[in-house]
């Protein structure tokens, strides 16, 4: 009775040690797709203010010719 226990015990050990490491590598590669995400998003921005400017330079200075 005692055998049959210890077995079930540490099948359950081993469930919850194969679960907690998959809810461990779950986590870790959202925070990986996070980073990706706002990294993306900010060059995103960045390429964005990028043609802004170059569109507000050329648009003054078009401007400025004008005048």
């Amino acid at each position: 009775m005692d055998a049959s226990r210890n077995l079930q015990s540490e099948k359950t050990k081993l469930r919850v040690e194969r679960f907690m490491g998959s809810t461990a590598n779950e986590k870790g590669q959202g925070m990986v797709e996070y980073v990706l995400a706002i990294t993306s998003v900010s060059l995103v921005a960045l390429l964005n203010l990028h043609l802004i400017g170059t569109w507000l330079d050329s648009f003054f200075g078009g401007l400025t010719m004008l005048v």
